[in-house]
């Protein structure tokens, strides 16, 4: 996504170590990852409040996401879905109030421990991307997420060897 709205001009690999800088921006967007953003209430501490994974600002489009993403495991999908989706209410109506005349709404990532999905997570993600590029990040998800449970898998076999 970053690629495709001319924040950086080559994008990592799936399985790149490179980090996330906390902030891209040019004169049309303006991404944030790991953002202090609150709801707005007198007296909350940012620590106590709900906190999305990501912004998107759209700045010609008057276009704010949300973006927020969970690994949960296969039984609660669903349930992790509805929450993420209710935990951020106040935030976007604290953004609408904030920018006037902007659209605010989330994106939801959801996939689960072993690579699934629902329907959802294709629908989030095209909110934004065409349909090729919704397939190619959704399986680079699916590779992050297994690959990761594969070398946990992997460490706690060896620590629980070597104990």
């Amino acid at each position: 996504m970053l690629r495709k709205l001319k924040l950086i001009e080559t994008a990592p690999e799936w399985f790149s170590l490179v980090e996330v800088k906390s902030k891209y921006e040019n004169e049309d967007y303006e991404v944030n990852w790991d953002i202090p953003e609150y709801s707005g209430r007198d007296g909350e501490s940012i620590k106590d409040s709900a906190r999305p994974d990501g912004k998107l600002v759209m700045k010609n489009e008057k276009k704010i996401y949300l973006i927020e993403q969970t690994v949960p495991w296969i039984t609660n999908r669903d349930e992790k879905y509805a929450f993420k989706c209710r935990k951020y209410e106040e935030v976007q109506s604290f953004l609408r109030l904030e920018n006037p005349g902007f659209e605010v709404n989330q994106i939801t990532l959801v996939i689960d421990v072993f690579g699934g999905y629902s329907d959802n997570l294709r629908k989030n993600i095209e909110t934004i991307l065409n349909k090729d590029e919704t397939t190619r990040v959704i399986k680079n998800m699916q590779k992050v997420v297994v690959n990761s449970d594969a070398h946990l898998t992997r460490v706690f076999k060896i620590r629980c060897l070597s104990c």
